[in-house]
């Protein structure tokens, strides 16, 4: 999102809820993946009957999406941590949902404004896919 009047990542509130945003595993996601992992579209996890399977890793952006349709800005934030659970791999085609949830925000020693953001990614089921944590941090003087 790069919206001028959208609202610095940083106004996010601790407990806020983002979502739930639909996402869905289609050819785009795949050629996006394929081509950021550095992948031929061989490298990609085949099953019996030719369904095609993504690490859960894949849509490790998923946080994004949420924080999209809540109108924040984040495209000038640094990415200070990242970490992921998967949970099993995604099935190319397959309708996930997700929810983001503001764990923390506040200030680095170094003087960044900061949030961590929680995204559960979950299918049809409910059940989880995976789940990131990010925490994102701006300059102050670009909240």
């Amino acid at each position: 999102m790069n919206e001028p009047d959208a609202m610095p990542i940083t106004r996010a509130v601790v407990g806020e809820v983002l979502g739930p945003v639909d996402v869905t595993v289609d050819e785009a996601t795949l050629a996006t993946f394929v081509t950021r992992a550095a992948l031929a579209e061989t490298g990609i996890l085949r099953g019996k009957d030719g369904e095609r399977f993504l690490p859960g890793g894949t849509l490790g952006e998923a946080y994004t999406r949420p924080l999209d349709a809540a109108r924040y800005y984040y495209l000038d934030a640094l990415q200070l941590r990242h970490e992921e659970r998967h949970f099993r791999p995604i099935v190319v085609g397959e309708a996930l949902t997700c929810r983001d949830t503001i764990l923390e925000a506040g200030t680095t020693r170094s003087g960044l404004s900061y949030v961590d953001i929680e995204a559960v990614v979950t299918d049809a089921g409910g059940n989880a896919a995976f789940i990131s944590r990010t925490r994102l941090a701006v300059e102050a003087s670009n909240e």
